[in-house]
């Protein structure tokens, strides 16, 4: 497992909103905190359904910079999934695929709400990481599964973000699915992961074994 990118709080301004500059000052401060963004990461924002205009940013709003960090892990630490996902690689595909990276923007927002901590946003100083959330992420079945598995995960977020995303991708496949269907899938998606994490999970393979990934 990686090194978990910014162990900010999921809470602050600068992770839950992209305000003021944009996503190109948003690309600035990651690079100067994580060195330069793979290109394939910056590729995959127009390729992935994120708005080509002056100001992308509006569509990265909702996950801000956690969104485009959990990005940027999936790309560095699980590089074969990242590509996988990014070119459907899987199955037999649809004619209208879902784009990739406003997909995971979308996961990214679904996850934060699920586990209690969206809610928080502009307030608080919980971590997405190892630590104790906050008493809002402990309030629902998922929050507490939540809590269980970042105790012992330095990146349990990211590591979450990227076991939906798997999930998101087979659902997709397994209802044969189109552009349209994209929102019963998440709805599904978010299905699966709450059953999971009901579980409460101590570790990631825990987790996937829960979701029935592979490792």
């Amino acid at each position: 497992m990686g090194v978990c990118f910014p162990r900010r709080a999921i809470h602050d301004t600068q992770v839950c909103a992209v305000e003021g500059d944009g996503l190109a000052g948003e690309r600035a401060a990651a690079s100067s905190e994580w060195g330069t963004w793979p290109d394939v990461v910056a590729r995959s924002l127009p390729f992935g359904g994120v708005s080509q205009g002056e100001d992308p940013a509006t569509d990265i709003r909702g996950a801000g910079r956690l969104g485009l960090d959990c990005l940027l892990y999936l790309a560095t630490y699980h590089g074969s999934v990242f590509s996988r996902l990014l070119e459907k690689l899987d199955g037999e595909r649809s004619d209208w695929e879902y784009p990739f990276a406003v997909a995971g923007l979308n996961l990214t927002f679904m996850l934060l709400d699920m586990v209690g901590l969206q809610q928080s946003c502009h307030g608080g100083a919980a971590a997405a990481g190892r630590g104790s959330p906050p008493q809002s992420a402990t309030r629902t079945a998922s929050g507490r599964g939540f809590a269980s598995l970042a105790a012992s995960e330095d990146c349990a977020f990211e590591e979450l973000f990227v076991a939906a995303f798997e999930c998101l991708d087979r659902e997709w496949l397994r209802q044969k699915a189109s552009y349209m269907q994209f929102n019963q899938v998440m709805k599904d998606v978010r299905g699966e992961v709450d059953s999971a994490l009901s579980l409460q999970p101590k570790s990631v393979e825990e987790l996937r074994r829960a979701l029935r990934l592979g490792d």
